[in-house]
């Protein structure tokens, strides 16, 4: 698959379906990353009573987070309380499905629901234990940032944990204060950010609410709130190859021998892996 670069999207909330559509996808990214065999998001318009498919199954791993509307998660996998496979999802909500997990949704409301997806697979893991099915809810707190905070800048962790395919996928929400930021640095893993509240800066261009941000492993990026209001986002890190260094090794350099067909993207990729070597956690 194509190889993703850092790239920012700006989705227009709400969005509805065409007039003879009940669910309406729109693509936002699909590629291949330094560490994961691919790496997708869209984001879904689906009007009220329908599902988008019936329950199923797939490899890769899940992210679903409500961006207006409601829904209700169904499960055939997981029951919840008195034998109840629903599960009541409202705007900021968001749940992680284990790769494998049968699953769909149908929107409860009025409008369509609008929602966002990340789907990643990559090389398996054997240890145990991974991270288990969850349903999440942003900080809906306050939006302002402490006056003794650091830098106009605050993160409020989520969570932290192994999964199948990551030896680490970490989620927090971040709070950015008027006219603060952080330098530009590099990131040794791919990071996904969806900007709940507010405006920011990043990769030459403004992005505000419900904007999906995607920074590439080993590119550099930084972010600046040039607005009078707070800024709040949602913030995924995907810590790629759980493997060792002798393992990430191979398959950089497996990695290098399939491009032989083409010289330039084979000298594109030995320098990625020289930096890689030199950055290694």
């Amino acid at each position: 698959m194509p190889k993703l670069t850092s790239q920012i999207h700006q989705l227009e909330i709400p969005f509805e379906p065409d007039a003879e559509q009940v669910w309406k996808p729109c693509h936002i990214f699909n590629g291949s990353t330094s560490d994961n065999w691919v790496l997708s998001c869209h984001a879904s318009a689906l009007r009220q009573g329908k599902s988008p498919h019936r329950p199923h199954r797939h490899p890769e791993e899940e992210i679903l987070l409500v961006l207006a509307g409601e829904i209700d998660l169904i499960f055939q996998d997981r029951p919840f309380s008195q034998g109840v496979k629903r599960h009541r999802l409202r705007r900021g909500q968001f749940v992680y499905y284990p790769a494998g997990y049968a699953h769909t949704l149908e929107t409860l409301s009025e409008e369509p629901a609008n929602y966002i997806m990340l789907k990643w697979s990559s090389y398996p893991i054997k240890k145990t234990p991974h991270m288990q099915f969850g349903i999440f809810t942003t900080i809906e707190g306050s939006s302002e940032v402490n006056e003794d905070t650091e830098n106009g800048f605050s993160t409020h962790l989520m969570f932290e944990e192994r999964t199948a395919y990551l030896r680490k996928l970490h989620c927090h929400t971040s709070i950015l204060a008027p006219h603060s930021g952080y330098d530009v640095h590099i990131d040794h893993y791919d990071v996904v950010i969806i900007v709940l509240e507010g405006e920011v800066m990043t990769l030459g261009e403004k992005l505000r609410s419900n904007g999906v941000i995607y920074y590439a492993a080993g590119e550099p990026h930084g972010m600046k709130n040039l607005g009078e209001t707070t800024a709040r986002y949602l913030v995924f890190e995907f810590h790629g190859i759980h493997a060792g260094f002798g393992d990430r090794c191979r398959i950089w350099i497996r990695s290098l021998l399939s491009r032989l067909d083409d010289p330039k993207d084979l000298i594109e990729g030995l320098m990625r892996f020289v930096k890689r070597l030199r950055n290694y956690e």
